[in-house]
């Protein structure tokens, strides 16, 4: 019959094996919704080769827009056109340029959230 000392042994034995299992399962969770992130992000774009830029496509939506844009201003500034049309393509450069932005930052989140899942930590430091 064990004594009081092996009971509570035991007991935290039983409670350290119960959190290690709820550990991994939650890091195993985290991997897939990772995996399901990572899926996503593949599909919104087909990226060059850099691991934090925006889907090429997109940027060549930037740049578009923005040549857009200046071509507004230039005819704006000649007298051909109404500021009306300075305005929309100022508009449409940065829908773009926030779109650009919105695909960098989910790709920095899914990287933050692969960190935390494979067990290193983020102290969220600016330097």
């Amino acid at each position: 019959m064990p004594g009081a000392s092996e009971t509570r042994v035991e007991s935290r034995s039983d409670a350290w094996q119960s959190a290690e299992n709820d550990r991994e399962l939650t890091q195993l969770e985290e991997l897939g919704h990772i995996r399901k992130w990572a899926k996503v992000l593949r599909n919104q774009q087909r990226c060059c080769g850099f691991e934090y830029v925006a889907c090429a496509g997109q940027a060549a939506a930037v740049r578009s827009a923005e040549r857009a844009l200046q071509v507004a201003t230039d005819r704006y500034r000649a007298g051909a056109v109404s500021y009306l049309e300075v305005v929309t393509a100022q508009s449409t450069a940065l829908a773009n340029e926030r779109t650009a932005a919105d695909i960098s930052r989910r790709q920095l989140e899914a990287s933050v959230r692969l960190i935390k899942a494979v067990g290193g930590q983020w102290t969220g430091g600016t330097g």
